[in-house]
């Protein structure tokens, strides 16, 4: 019987952690939404600063090409830093396998104890 206590536990600790963490990721999306907005209007400002600092020197058919040359080239940068998810993504999905390498053992555990106390019940009593 302790042993399925401990599995309620667990089941209702792992309930609590999913809850803690579902809380906290609906913070950290709502905090990215408003910085990708103000970052979205300084980026647009700064276009804007770049195409009129370039207006005079480049003249009205180069400006445009210039600035989106620029676009061109940080969208690559960004694409490249960002690419193949890099260590973080490799290191959640080993943590995934080791936790389901864990569950997986915890059910043949769970089931190994229920298959053996009732047979070592019939066996305690004969004696």
């Amino acid at each position: 019987m302790h042993a399925l206590d401990a599995a309620k536990a667990a089941a209702r600790a792992e309930l609590l952690h999913a809850r803690l963490r579902a809380r906290a990721a609906g913070r950290r999306c709502a905090a990215g939404a408003v910085a990708t907005l103000f970052g979205l209007a300084a980026f647009v400002l700064l276009h804007l600063a770049a195409y009129n600092a370039l207006q005079d020197r480049l003249g009205s058919i180069w400006t445009p090409l210039a600035v989106a040359g620029g676009d061109v080239v940080l969208a690559l940068l960004a694409y490249a830093i960002v690419g193949g998810g890099g260590r973080a993504a490799r290191q959640a999905r080993e943590a995934a396998a080791l936790r389901d390498v864990a569950v997986a053992q915890l059910g043949r555990s769970l089931t190994l104890a229920a298959t053996l106390t009732p047979l070592l019940r019939l066996l305690t009593r004969r004696r």
